[in-house]
C-alpha cells in the first residue's frame, strides 16, 4: 500500500514565476536522484517507434504496444492522434517491457471517423480544465462500480467552446487544431518561461488567485520528459483565461496547502491502467489522481479543480 504521508512529507514549493497572466510554482523532492526505474514518456516511445499505438475496434478503447526495453507512461489527458479519430487518455497508463496495455480513452476530434488503425504523437496534453473534466468524471465512474468512463459529450462541449473563444475553426472540431491556431501565443508562453532544467519535479499553477493545476512526477528526468507538454497545456488555459473562459472552480487553496492535503486525506485504491495503481480522493473541491508503480514508486500526481459537469 502506497503511504501517501510518508512520501509528500518530503515535497517543498519553491518561488514563485510570473508567466503572462499564469504563476507557477516550482515543486521540489528532498529526496534527490529519486530512483524510480527505467520510464519513458510515450510521445518519445512513439517517436522512436518502441510503442504502437492502434485502434482496437470500440471507439473507447486504444491498444498500447510496448517493444522497448523500459516502462512507458502515458499521463492524464495526454493526446494521440491520427488513426480514425484523435484521443486523450482517461487516466495514466504505464506499459511494461513487451506487454500490450487496452487503455480507456476519448475522442477530441468530434466529426471525422476515417484514417487507418495507428495513431502518431502528439505535441500537446489537454489543457488543465479539459483534464479537470475527464478526471472528475472518470472517478465518478470509478465510485459507482463502472469502467474508467468518461463524459464524452460535456468534453466535446469544453472543446467547441473553447474554440470558439479564441476564434478557431476546426472542420472536425480537433482539440490539436485549436492548439495550432493559437500556436504563436503558446510559443511566447514557452518562450518566456526558458529552457531552464533545474532539479524540480513538478508544477503547481494559478491565474491569479485561481487554482489551475498541480502535476508532480516521481523523478526529474520525467518531469523534464513532459515539461514542454505542461507548460503549451497551462498556456492553452491562459489563452482561455483571457478570453473570459472560466470552467473550472474560483477554488483559491495556497501552494503550501498541496504537501497537506495529499498527506492527510484518504485515498481510495484502484488497479491501475497497465503495470501501475491508482489512488484517488476529492477534498476542498480538489480531485487528486497518484499513480503508483508496480514496485511502489511514485510516477506522477496530479490535483485539479473538481468539474462540475453534465451527466
Amino acid at each position: 500500500m502506497f503511504q501517501a504521508e510518508e512520501y509528500f512529507k518530503n515535497i517543498e514549493v519553491g518561488k514563485k514565476h510570473f508567466l503572462r497572466n499564469l504563476v507557477i510554482y516550482p515543486v521540489f523532492s528532498k529526496v534527490k536522484n529519486a530512483d524510480i526505474g527505467n520510464y519513458i514518456a510515450l510521445d518519445s516511445a512513439i517517436l522512436e517507434k518502441d510503442v504502437d499505438v492502434l485502434e482496437t475496434g470500440d471507439i473507447n478503447t486504444t491498444r498500447f504496444v510496448n517493444r522497448a526495453d523500459a516502462f512507458v507512461i502515458g499521463i492524464l489527458g495526454e493526446s494521440i492522434i491520427g488513426a480514425m479519430q484523435d484521443r486523450i487518455v482517461n487516466s495514466t497508463v504505464v506499459i511494461e517491457p513487451g506487454a500490450e496495455v487496452i487503455a480507456p480513452v476519448s475522442c477530441i476530434e468530434q466529426k471525422r471517423w476515417s484514417g487507418n488503425e495507428y495513431f502518431s504523437y502528439s505535441k500537446y496534453l489537454a489543457y488543465p480544465a479539459l483534464r479537470s473534466l475527464l478526471q472528475t468524471s472518470v472517478h465518478h465512474s470509478l465510485q459507482k462500480g463502472n469502467q474508467r468512463a468518461s463524459d464524452q459529450q460535456s468534453i466535446w462541449k469544453s472543446i467547441a467552446e473553447a474554440m470558439k473563444s479564441i476564434n478557431v475553426h476546426s472542420h472536425t472540431m480537433s482539440l490539436v487544431d485549436a492548439y495550432e491556431g493559437i500556436n504563436s501565443e503558446i510559443e511566447r508562453y514557452v518562450e518566456e518561461f526558458g529552457e531552464q532544467r533545474t532539479q524540480f519535479s513538478g508544477f503547481i499553477v494559478y491565474s491569479e488567485d485561481r487554482f489551475v493545476s498541480f502535476d508532480f512526477f516521481g523523478s526529474v528526468m520525467l518531469l523534464n520528459q513532459y515539461r514542454e507538454k505542461l507548460i503549451k497545456s497551462y498556456a492553452f488555459e491562459g489563452v482561455l483565461l483571457r478570453y473570459g473562459i472560466k470552467e473550472q472552480k474560483n477554488i483559491n487553496t495556497k501552494p503550501g496547502v498541496f504537501r497537506d492535503l495529499l498527506q492527510a486525506t484518504p485515498l481510495k485504491h484502484y488497479s491501475g491502467v497497465g503495470a501501475c495503481e491508482e489512488y484517488t480522493a476529492t477534498v476542498q473541491n480538489i480531485s487528486i489522481s497518484i499513480t503508483v508503480g508496480k514496485g511502489g514508486e511514485m510516477l506522477y500526481a496530479t490535483a485539479l479543480p473538481e468539474y462540475t459537469y453534465d451527466s
